[in-house]
């Protein structure tokens, strides 16, 4: 999947207070015999307009003995509707023996909400949106002699409310928003124990999402709600955030966070205004999240293809090391390969500087950053590590051209490196031996023990392990940008 990455603030909002309204059921469900009656209570917060039930607004009551099993036949998840008293949709009549009542909201037999021996399972993904899940608990027991079960219903899961602009003129469409984690610690089936109160997530993990379809202005900002179960996590970027803007995903990281059951969370979401400017500049290009940082701590985004090419099968420019211009093709040590240069110093100025920087990235003399601009880069030989560590390689062929598909190992995303040769002077060759096939992508980083060098990433087609080697800064190579 490829991202971009958004400039955004994100803060969290003040909690609101939380209140209470009761509602009772004030007359018999029966003129004969002592049945069950409900009072409800709401411990509520904004996820809901209201401080209590709606007319038509149904629940699942759970009648036990004291030895936790059904209280009489039937007493098991029956529906309770509000039409200004609950009437159950079965009576429930009461004797000497104390009853300990449960409930839930919504009441569904459906698969997205079940019920199964006392265990309420939910999917946060369920189609038309998540649902707000409340367990009620009577404090008291109910007999005969005292019939009334004063519920009290507390919500289980947090909002998140993401509150969202875009530049002043601009407007964008908002398909969906999806909350993923890297490390996989989200889970949209949850289930909820009746009987003590306790959430837990179960099967799979994945993402959390809603379905927005909506356009971002300026102005008024764009709200969208997402319902998440209590979660902390300890740093920024453990959780982010994934938006489909105008058909292409764009991600936010968002700060460490503490979600606390019933209570809302506020993001503000600042669109940066250069977005879909750069698809324009560079036709087809997409940025491509692999799962894992750059060297400054943010998500790290890789070009779908090389700099000078239009395709990701397309080998693109051959440049070198620290020439912004792109142009220079003297190279000092072999005549025989033309654009011959005797001086080896004046030679090497054109490639860095006569004193060159030990990182280039970014810099003015960073040839991505100088033809696509905004924050494309060069990578570091440490981000071509993660690179390598994070994805799994395998060699293949991709609409008639070889090379190195690169697989994610955190979220599954793949970019293709085609197979390319490098360039002395004017003459260009195709590295190899036998059936084995090699090249060579810059990194950023001046070598460390000859500064007539840069490192780049080598990789061949019998082996997915990357060495770190210096080349003459003078070569031609390709280059694959980064961005964040």
């Amino acid at each position: 999947m490829n991202m971009n990455k958004l400039y955004t603030l994100l803060a969290s909002a003040g909690l609101l207070a939380a209140v209470s309204c009761t509602q009772e059921d004030m007359q018999p469900i029966s003129s004969e015999g002592n049945y069950l009656r409900l009072s409800t209570e709401i411990s509520t917060r904004a996820i809901v307009e209201s401080t209590s039930f709606n007319m038509g607004d149904q629940i699942g009551v759970f009648v036990y003995n004291s030895n936790n099993a059904e209280y009489a036949e039937g007493t098991l998840n029956v529906k309770a509707t509000y039409d200004g008293s609950w009437a159950m949709e079965k009576p429930i009549e009461l004797t000497d023996i104390p009853a300990t009542v449960k409930a839930y909201y919504p009441y569904t037999s459906t698969n997205d909400i079940r019920v199964e021996q006392g265990i309420l399972y939910f999917n946060l993904n369920k189609e038309g949106g998540a649902d707000d899940i409340m367990v009620g608990t009577a404090a008291n027991t109910v007999d005969a002699s005292s019939p009334t079960a004063n519920l009290v219903f507390k919500h289980m899961l947090a909002r998140l409310t993401f509150s969202i602009t875009c530049a002043e003129g601009k407007q964008v469409e908002l398909s969906d928003i999806a909350l993923q984690s890297p490390s996989n610690m989200l889970y949209p089936n949850n289930k909820i124990n009746l009987e003590t109160g306790a959430i837990e997530q179960w099967e799979y993990p994945g993402k959390i999402k809603v379905n927005a379809n909506t356009t971002v202005y300026n102005s008024p900002a764009t709200t969208v709600d997402m319902l998440v179960y209590p979660l902390s996590t300890t740093a920024e970027g453990e959780l982010t955030l994934e938006l489909t803007l105008d058909g292409k995903p764009y991600v936010v990281s968002l700060p460490a966070v503490n979600w606390e059951a019933g209570k809302q969370y506020t993001y503000p979401i600042a669109l940066d205004a250069n977005i879909g400017s750069e698809a324009e500049a560079v036709p087809g290009l997409e940025k491509v999240y692999m799962g894992f940082d750059g060297d400054n701590g943010e998500p790290l985004y890789w070009a779908s293809f090389n700099l000078g090419a239009s395709a990701p099968e397309e080998y693109g420019g051959l440049y070198g090391w620290g020439d912004p211009t792109g142009e220079h093709k003297e190279q000092s040590e072999y005549a025989d390969y033309g654009s011959y240069m005797e001086d080896q110093a004046a030679c090497l100025a054109l490639y860095g500087g006569a004193t060159p920087l030990e990182d280039i990235s970014g810099t003015e003399y960073d040839i991505a950053r100088k033809l696509w601009g905004k924050n494309w880069r060069i990578p570091s030989e440490s981000e071509w590590r993660d690179l390598d560590r994070n994805c799994t390689f395998e060699w293949t062929t991709q609409n008639g051209v070889e090379g190195a598909l690169f697989t994610s190992k955190l979220n599954s995303n793949k970019i293709f490196l085609p197979y390319a040769p490098y360039r002395l002077g004017e003459e260009l060759t195709w590295s190899g031996y036998g059936d084995t096939k090699q090249v060579n992508y810059w990194t950023s980083g001046l070598s460390r023990e000859d500064a007539t060098k840069a490192y780049t990433y080598y990789f061949s087609s019998s082996n997915s392990n990357w060495v770190s080697e210096g080349d003459e800064r003078y070569t031609g190579l390709t280059i694959r940008p980064v961005t964040e």
